[in-house]
């Protein structure tokens, strides 16, 4: 995980894109986001983050992917009683 520390230390509005969220930037900056929380990025990104002064969070493409997967697995087996599984299978990344 890797925070770029350019924005307020006090955090109202929060952005997600998991995965390769780094193109996706701009639209938390007009969004009014304080942080963006994404898996992995470019340079171009981070210079953006700067410029914007937004706080960024690199949490890991795979970290990122896998929440809502996780999540679905736990909403189907609460609303339908269904045993469902997540099978962990990390890439490092």
């Amino acid at each position: 995980m890797r925070l770029l520390d350019f924005g307020r230390p006090a955090i109202t509005r929060v952005a997600i894109c998991s995965g390769g969220g780094g193109p996706d930037l701009m639209q938390a900056v007009e969004a009014g986001a304080d942080v963006y929380l994404t898996g992995e990025t470019s340079h171009g990104a981070a210079t953006l983050a700067r410029d914007a002064g937004i706080n960024v969070i690199f949490a890991g493409h795979y970290a990122t992917e896998t929440l809502g997967p996780r999540a679905l697995a736990k909403h189907i087996e609460d609303t339908f009683g269904i045993p469902a599984a997540f099978i962990e299978s990390p890439t490092g990344l």
